[in-house]
């Protein structure tokens, strides 16, 4: 009999401890700071209308007691729009590198809760996370295909315990920014020939007030400006020979200066 009541103590005494266990991890969890990461950095790129965005930072302690968490992306305002489009929502995708007790843990989410209205990208992770590796570094990467207009814009992101919105983001977000240049259109040339047999050159598609110069092999220069339609045309006062060559230097009101050679066709009956 004594066997059996100390057999009965020591279940009752284990299991007091596993409910105690159990309500720190609780209340820990729920006093823990929303962003799981520590020293978490957010970077941007933007190439081939690709866009990258990656969250990296050092798993904490909270991030140990918690048995889901969510990672969220948002674009600048004036990206939002861009989120309706089909296309664009389903080319974004998360994936993820998160430090375990037996090696980092991959993979990659593709059902993600898009949203126009905030601008948040946001995905569960979808596996528990009592095995978390503490102080290890933790990886979230967004990816889409996006085709963005020039400009300057800002994202943030934040790994968290509960889905994330914008106060969430506003108060702990990581956030990163890039810039996208206008493409230059190539200035197109062509070479003529007037009603009263002179040879000229017309061209368009340049930046306005840029300055260009034509120097025949044959001789006899001309220099001009494109208007503010980005257009121009110069006149030379003789007919220069088929198969002759126009050297033109292009100097762009930015200071960017190239060179480009035009071949004088043969007229056409």
């Amino acid at each position: 009999m004594t066997i059996t009541k100390k057999k009965s103590f020591l279940g009752l005494l284990f299991l007091l401890v596993l409910l105690v266990g159990v309500s720190v991890f609780s209340t820990n969890s729920k006093a823990a700071s929303v962003s799981l990461l520590k020293n978490s950095t957010l970077t941007s790129d933007y190439t081939d209308q690709q866009l990258d965005l990656t969250l990296t930072g050092q798993t904490g302690l909270e991030i140990s007691l918690l048995t889901s968490q969510y990672v969220g992306f948002k674009v600048d305002d004036n990206l939002k729009a861009l989120l309706s489009d089909q296309t664009v929502a389903d080319s974004l995708k998360i994936d993820y590198s998160v430090p375990t007790l037996l090696g980092n843990r991959t993979g990659v989410v593709t059902t993600l809760k898009v949203d126009p209205a905030t601008g948040i990208v946001s995905g569960r992770i979808p596996f528990n996370l009592l095995n978390i590796a503490i102080g290890q570094k933790a990886t979230y990467h967004l990816s889409s295909n996006i085709k963005l207009p020039a400009g300057s814009y800002n994202f943030e992101a934040i790994a968290a315990d509960t889905p994330i919105d914008l106060p969430l983001l506003g108060s702990n977000g990581a956030k990163a920014s890039i810039t996208v240049l206008p493409t230059k259109t190539p200035i197109e040339f062509f070479v003529g020939t007037t009603t009263e047999g002179t040879t000229y050159v017309t061209f368009s598609n340049a930046i306005p007030d840029t300055f260009i110069s034509f120097f025949p092999s044959e001789g006899g220069g001309k220099k001009t400006e494109a208007n503010e339609d980005g257009v121009g045309k110069v006149t030379f006062n003789e007919k220069l020979t088929a198969g002759s060559t126009i050297a033109v230097t292009v100097r762009e009101p930015d200071g960017t200066v190239y060179e480009e050679t035009l071949v004088v066709p043969a007229e056409e009956f």
